[in-house]
């Protein structure tokens, strides 16, 4: 982690790869709906959740997911598969790349992810691009990372959007933009992504292709911070304690 210093005290600075473990990253979407667009938290449910008679197969299979009972998901999802069901498909590769409920066929998964991703999976999507971007089973290819994360983005997939506007800022397999990075931070962030905020607050922090603003940096940070953000909470703790919020120039 690098860090800039403020009267010899260092900030948090950008982490290219935001903490991220080879696998966890990629497959970070244990409890996302598959429906849905962006990651949610995967803390074990309170109780579990049970499917009712009359359900269509689809929303059974949904409620197997939710209660990770990943031996039923992969029971139930591969008859959906088999009819091209996107959902179903991505359901059943993440289990599959993690292992989850049976042995692990990372390249089964794969081809899975690239069927529903094919018809406009964006979790398959961003875990396509993902495993691009580390390198991860795949050879690593940040020019094709990018097209995957971009497709996730313009279905408002928030983890999409941050890693597209990392690989903006860091001219990453595609041409250094800071605006179009920014751009995508704020889209991120603005569905409560913690990558987005935290580098939202870098950007501030630094006056880098944001004015420069200890005030408008403690706001992403504090936002990033309430959701376990370490990083976030230390920044945000050498603001405050040094009564920077007022100030706009680190230097002085």
């Amino acid at each position: 982690m690098q860090r800039n210093l403020y009267r010899g005290v260092p900030f948090a600075q950008t982490r290219h790869g935001m903490a991220v473990t080879a696998m966890s990253l990629v497959f970070a979407l244990i409890m996302v709906t598959p429906a849905a667009s962006q990651a949610t938290s995967a803390q074990t449910p309170i109780s579990q959740e049970q499917s009712v008679p009359g359900q269509a197969p689809l929303e059974k299979l949904m409620v197997a997911w939710r209660n990770r009972d990943f031996a039923l998901v992969r029971t139930m999802a591969q008859p959906l598969a088999d009819q091209q069901d996107p959902d179903a498909q991505y359901m059943l590769g993440h289990a599959l790349a993690l292992g989850l409920g049976g042995p692990r066929d990372i390249e089964r998964a794969k081809r899975l992810y690239v069927k529903a991703a094919g018809r406009g999976q964006a979790n398959a999507q961003f875990a396509l691009g993902e495993l691009a971007f580390q390198g991860l089973e795949v050879k690593k290819d940040l020019t094709r990372a990018a097209e995957w994360f971009a497709l996730a983005a313009q279905k408002n997939h928030a983890l999409a959007q941050f890693r597209l506007g990392l690989m903006y800022q860091q001219g990453f397999g595609v041409n250094q933009d800071i605006d179009r990075a920014i751009e995508l931070y704020e889209l991120s962030a603005d569905q409560g992504e913690r990558a987005g905020q935290y580098h939202l607050g870098l950007l501030h922090l630094t006056g880098n292709g944001k004015p420069q603003s200890y005030k408008m940096a403690a706001e992403q940070f504090e936002l990033a911070a309430r959701q376990g953000d370490g990083d976030s909470q230390y920044n945000l703790a050498l603001i405050l304690e040094g009564g920077l919020a007022g100030k706009s120039d680190p230097g002085k």
